[in-house]
């Protein structure tokens, strides 16, 4: 491997982190919303929308970095890493 080869493949590693770290903050996000909402359903309070809408926006932001975040572990895979 070459120099900006393996510049390239620090570079695809830390942005492997960043997409982990979004997934499962997207994902927390979206799962954590959804549970207050059904709580709030089942209790019989009112829904809040804003809490329906943020935790669609969750899941939402979630589909929009699972597609990169596959990328780069299949970038990374045919490194051979």
């Amino acid at each position: 491997m070459n120099k900006s080869e393996k510049e390239e493949t620090v570079k695809l590693q830390k942005s492997l982190k960043t997409y982990q770290v979004l997934v499962w903050i997207l994902g927390g996000c979206g799962v954590l919303l959804s549970l207050f909402a059904i709580n709030d359903y089942f209790n019989g309070r009112e829904m809040e929308i804003t809490t329906i809408g943020m935790a669609v926006c969750s899941f939402g932001g979630l589909a929009s970095v699972i597609p990169q975040y596959e990328a780069i572990k299949k970038a990374l895979k045919n490194r051979g890493l």
